[in-house]
């Protein structure tokens, strides 16, 4: 039998820890060991931590668009209602960490935009794909 693997929760467990931290406080040792694999683990499934930094970035967009497609594109609603889930997920997100991590994307764009062109970029095709509506 095949062994697991443990991309997943280093992806999930590796976002949590960089949002907290931020990208550059946030070392390679402590992702694997917020998601209890070893160090090896990392190498084995990202080329570098930026490109891990790309994953994350991907990763957060997508839960952000699974919000938005759930709450505010959600044409079985009604429009404020629609409105009023959205706000009301976002809060329930904030009071879950204290209103402490900020958004991930603003959080990428002050810190790790200048050191990682690629990361710089993503974020700014983001941000262009969305017109900015996700910021959160």
């Amino acid at each position: 039998m095949p062994k697991a693997s443990n991309r997943e929760r280093i992806l999930t467990e590796g976002l949590r820890v960089v949002h907290e931290r931020g990208f550059a406080n946030a070392s390679v040792r402590d992702i694997v060991q917020a998601a209890g694999v070893p160090q090896g683990s990392f190498t084995n499934h990202f080329a570098s931590k930026e490109a891990f930094g790309l994953e994350i970035i991907d990763l957060y967009y997508a839960d952000s668009r699974r919000t938005i497609a759930e709450t505010l594109r959600n044409d079985a609603r009604p429009p404020l209602e629609r409105l009023e889930a959205y706000i009301d997920g976002n809060k329930e997100r904030l009071n879950r960490d204290s209103m402490k991590n900020g958004c991930l994307f603003g959080n990428f764009t002050v810190e790790a935009s200048e050191s990682s062109e690629p990361i710089r970029k993503r974020v700014v095709e983001i941000f262009a794909e969305t017109r900015g509506a996700i910021a959160y």
